[in-house]
């Protein structure tokens, strides 16, 4: 994901110019953590601010993946600025109070609103301890992640997923959606018990409060080796006798952690083991405590981690060894071919996003179709998918370097570069061009050696992975192969990670209230039926 989140980072300092009593008033009232968002020409961007100590008159923005610095004017309840960009200004003007900013923002041939909410610095070691799943009742969890003064949460009553800012050290709020913070319609109080346990009091808008306590399930801190490697985990135990079924979590690209990217991965780990799934997760290798590195390791190599996890759990007294199987996300989908076509033990295999193509022409999807949800002009498409198309070819044949870096310093600075193909390395140096060429892989011929029984689920607005080719080829690969045991499903208003969004453009997926309910609902009951668990199994009702 993706990573994922357009921020507006304004450290803004407050004016020396100001007299006296007028900076007292405008200290008291702007200075603190704001966040929230702007609207503009029907796109919101989300925005967070934090006002400084009034040693300059200039603020310091990141919008949109660009660093400016612009002046900064504050009075009494009073705050305007103004960002220069492409060839205009972004003017925002405001009014202070109750703990809010909100004003109008405006270009030379539009205007829109504006709202920050404030949020309140706390201990964050201290709040770490609040992460964990919360149990609402048998099956029903609510899971937590605190990530410094963030708190991410997916609800699965009410279906919300999205991110919470303190109030004050045991109290969070959350807006409308994902990063909308305006009006609150999400509360998250922590209290203990008399036991001395994590206790959550969620109030989702006027509602009665929702009381969970935090410990649905057993965690312990594992560690797997895979030869000089190795990995640092989470093995997730459920309640109840054994043994479980269970299964490994594959994570995406990129340096991600056991939780992945903006905590999916912990969340669909939660809601597996309250279903009655030991559930092994675990950081990349080279990312948070596991060794190596992930830059330059090939499908085989990242495959031969997953494979270790799979013989870890096998090893477990809590682990039926006959039902292990594996989820994988976006690229963690690609790696679970190269483990099920060498162990046909595995029980079953659930990929959610990872394209079946090659990474070629995976990637060059990816730039056609996030320009076209942007709004690029055609000829600017072009010119990045030419660029996509140049740098595949060195990657795979180490000739045409002369061609792809005169492209690439010919489009130097052009906003699709940074914020759409992204990956586009300067010089012949970069570890990138390994991980391109060992990634140009045929995963069908992966698919086509698995027997275990699959489910492939994509998002109809998917804007990185080639459904309709991906699931053709699937289709047609496992029909050759002779694998009946396979299910595609297809969420149309869905996007890579499974979140409901309105369409594919970056900016939709800040206003996804979560997921699509009916996607983690059968996901669980998929799983269950291929592991062999009855209608006693956790979570059924």
């Amino acid at each position: 994901m993706l990573g994922m989140r357009d921020r507006l980072l304004l450290l803004v300092a407050m004016s020396s110019m100001l007299s006296a009593p007028t900076l007292v008033r405008a200290k008291d009232e702007a200075i603190g953590n704001w966040i929230g968002g702007m609207t503009l020409g029907g796109r919101y961007d989300f925005v967070t601010l934090k006002v400084a100590q009034p040693d300059s008159a200039k603020a310091s923005i990141y919008f949109r993946h660009m660093n400016e610095t612009v002046p900064i004017r504050l009075g009494h309840s009073a705050m305007a600025f103004a960002l220069h960009r492409d060839n205009d200004s972004l003017v925002f003007k405001g009014r202070i109070g109750d703990d809010t900013v909100r004003g109008r923002v405006s270009t030379s041939d539009a205007s829109g609103t504006f709202v920050f909410r404030r949020w309140r610095p706390i201990d964050e070691p201290k709040a770490a301890e609040y992460t964990g799943a919360y149990e609402v009742r048998p099956g029903i969890v609510i899971t937590i992640h605190v990530l410094g003064h963030e708190l991410y949460f997916y609800d699965p009553e009410s279906g919300r997923y999205g991110l919470a800012l303190p109030l004050a050290q045991d109290e969070f709020f959350a807006g409308p959606t994902y990063l909308q913070f305006d009006p609150v319609a999400l509360r998250f109080r922590f209290s203990r018990d008399p036991q001395g346990r994590l206790l959550l009091h969620l109030r989702r808008g006027t509602g009665h409060e929702v009381i969970a306590r935090k410990g649905a399930f057993a965690e312990e801190e594992v560690h797997v080796r895979n030869g000089p490697v190795i990995l640092s985990g989470t093995l997730r135990i459920p309640t109840g006798r054994g043994p479980h079924p269970a299964v490994v979590m594959i994570a995406g690209s990129g340096p991600q952690t056991r939780d992945g990217f903006d905590s999916h991965l912990r969340i669909h780990s939660d809601l597996l083991a309250a279903n009655g799934f030991v559930v092994l997760s675990y950081d990349k290798r080279g990312v948070g405590g596991s060794t190596g590195d992930y830059r330059i390791a090939d499908p085989e190599e990242l495959a031969s981690d997953a494979a270790a996890a799979v013989a870890f759990l096998r090893s477990r007294p809590e682990v039926d060894s006959t039902k292990v199987g594996l989820f994988g996300a976006s690229q963690g989908g690609m790696i679970e071919p190269f483990v099920a076509a060498r162990d046909t033990t595995i029980a079953f295999v659930v990929n959610v996003g990872g394209t079946i193509v090659d990474g070629e022409q995976q990637e060059v999807y990816r730039v056609e179709a996030q320009m076209a949800a942007e709004g690029y002009p055609d000829e600017e498409t072009h010119e990045a998918v030419a660029l996509q198309i140049l740098k595949f070819y060195y990657a795979r044949t180490g000739m045409g370097w002369e061609s792809y870096s005169a492209a690439r310093t010919r489009n130097q600075g052009k906003k699709w570069l940074a914020e759409v193909v992204r990956f586009a390395p300067e010089d012949k140096s970069s570890t990138s061009w390994e991980f391109w060429r060992k990634f140009n892989v045929d995963l069908s011929q992966q698919w086509a050696r698995v027997r275990s029984p699959v489910l492939l689920i994509y998002g109809g607005l998917d804007p990185q992975s080639p459904i309709d080719r991906s699931i053709e080829l699937f289709r047609n690969t496992v029909r050759s192969s002779g694998n009946s045991r396979t299910e595609v499903k297809l969420y149309p208003g869905a996007n890579h990670v499974l979140l409901k969004v309105r369409g594919s453009a970056e900016a939709d997926e800040q206003l996804t209230r979560g997921y699509d309910i009916d996607y983690l609902r059968y996901l669980v009951a998929w799983m269950k039926r291929h592991a062999g668990m009855n209608s006693r199994g956790a979570g059924n009702e």
